[in-house]
């Protein structure tokens, strides 16, 4: 409890405090009224701090903690009495430590230590006796600590370290039995690391080393059918493929001299698709890979213009800079990739406005400021962008209010504040936004309850305080997930 102490007084430095709005399903976008689900933290001066929102079967779950279990799972359907503890899984305030909340069918699986075991496997229905660990794949308190957990087909790939074999890639169908390493890559002790997981049909497309360094590998989930796909960097050096996306059935990726890259999960078809640096070693690798219909954005910088937006369609003629939108070399940095009905929204900072918010179509003259929120070069720093499809929700600062939860329809007139949670300049910093059904979670500081649970319907009557979880002023760290319509979430109760 001294570290999570510790972690809240950071926290509660850095930034006033976080707040959650969950949309549930079948609330009407016009009427209801935002409001605090629950104070699940009523002790002074702990907030709970709910993080890693995930709708699953109809409710939020998230991370959170409240005075008395530690950081934990939690799960709501948006009311106060609905806002409970799924299970306290370490008995006591040092919490489970758990991570990596991913929904595979009917179930939803997590990495957790429950004092025991270490950080292993978990998975949960949604109920307290349906939660438990999937397997102690490494024996005994060591931890296996899996990660990179992805859905491909129904089943669970990740990667774990069993202490014998070093960290390689498993799977897993939520059983002890059928939890099992799917191949040693890297033979003996050695780890392969997987990561940079893609799904690209029925196969799984990863970054690995073996003899040949760090390559682009596939999996079918069988030892004979993973292997891998291409050595981009000749002989026992690394081309270090990261970025792995999926778009429209080809994966795009940067790789060797951070380049750009595609593969339809073949040897010969894996190709560069252009080398977009003007220099033989890249000035800054190509980063935030978004697929947006048929089309790749990415943040790209050819040597020239900086850091700018990028598209790609997979060819090199269809790989351009989308606009120099801070003129020079000095690059707009656009970052926060947000799809939003087939339109790309994002922050960047120009000469002018500093760092706003922005969208584009893909092409120069559809790359436009869409509102300048903090007049001048501070800039509202839009951050946690989430959309429910139709409407961007993010968090900004014009410069009165403090960083409060905004909306945007694409239009400046349509970009306002949604609800100023605290009143005057001090801000709730709203953080950890999720979608839950047809509204929206989130973490915010109201002034009163501290960082705790919010819901809102995208109105400002209907943004409200669903639980305050700790019941204080302070600050807290938290997750939410929505799993098939239940908001799960991690969080501590101030003990």
């Amino acid at each position: 409890m001294q570290y999570l102490s510790s972690l809240h007084r950071i926290k509660s430095a850095l930034q006033a405090a976080i707040c959650i709005t969950v949309a549930v399903g079948s609330t009407s976008a016009t009427a209801t009224v935002p409001y605090l689900v629950k104070d699940i933290n009523s002790v002074s001066p702990l907030s709970s701090s709910p993080t890693s929102f995930i709708e699953f079967g109809g409710l939020t779950y998230f991370i959170t903690s409240d005075a008395v279990h530690g950081s934990e799972l939690w799960k709501s359907n948006g009311t106060e009495i609905g806002t409970t503890l799924v299970k306290d899984i370490r008995s006591g305030q040092a919490g489970s430590s758990i991570e990596h909340l991913t929904i595979v069918g009917s179930s939803l699986f997590f990495i957790a230590n429950d004092g025991v075991h270490g950080l292993e496997l978990w998975v949960t229905d949604g109920s307290e006796v349906g939660t438990t660990i999937v397997t102690n794949i490494a024996a005994g308190a060591a931890h296996s600590t899996p990660s990179n957990l992805t859905d491909m087909g129904g089943v669970l790939f990740f990667s774990a370290n069993d202490s014998t074999n070093g960290q390689e890639l498993w799977r897993s169908d939520g059983t002890d039995v059928g939890t099992v390493l799917v191949k040693d890559v890297y033979s003996g002790a050695i780890s392969s690391n997987p990561s940079d997981f893609a799904v690209l049909g029925s196969e799984l497309l990863f970054s690995a080393q073996n003899g040949f360094g760090i390559e682009l590998f596939h999996s079918d989930g069988t030892d004979a059918g993973t292997g891998i796909v291409k050595n981009i960097e000749a002989g026992s050096e690394s081309s270090f493929p990261a970025e792995l996306t999926n778009v429209a059935g080809t994966v795009f990726f940067r790789a060797y001299d951070d380049e750009l890259w595609k593969t339809d999960g073949t040897g010969a078809g894996t190709v560069k698709v252009k080398d977009i640096s003007l220099f033989s070693t890249d000035i800054a690798p190509l980063e935030d890979f978004l697929a947006v219909g048929s089309t790749l954005f990415f943040q790209g910088d050819d040597g020239s213009n900086g850091a700018e937006v990028w598209v790609s369609d997979g060819t090199s003629g269809g790989t351009v800079m989308v606009k120099d939108i801070l003129s020079g070399g000095d690059g707009s940095f656009p970052n926060h990739f947000t799809n939003v009905g087939g339109t790309l929204f994002f922050q960047a900072s120009d000469s002018t406005n500093g760092t706003e918010l922005w969208k584009s179509d893909g092409t120069s003259g559809g790359t436009v400021l869409v509102k300048d929120i903090y007049p001048g070069v501070d800039g509202a720093v839009p951050d946690d962008l989430v959309t429910n499809g139709t409407t961007l929700y993010f968090q900004a600062n014009d410069g009165v209010n403090g960083i409060e939860l905004w909306e945007s329809d694409g239009t400046a007139v349509g970009t306002v504040l949604l609800k100023d949670i605290y009143a005057g300049a001090n801000g709730s910093a709203p953080d950890s936004m999720a979608t839950f059904g047809a509204n929206f979670v989130f973490a915010a500081n109201d002034g009163n309850n501290g960082q705790e649970l919010w819901l809102s319907d995208g109105t400002s009557v209907g943004t409200v305080l669903v639980k305050d979880i700790v019941g204080s002023a302070g600050p807290s760290m938290v997750y939410l997930i929505d799993v098939d319509n239940t908001l799960l979430l991690r969080a501590t109760d101030g003990l």
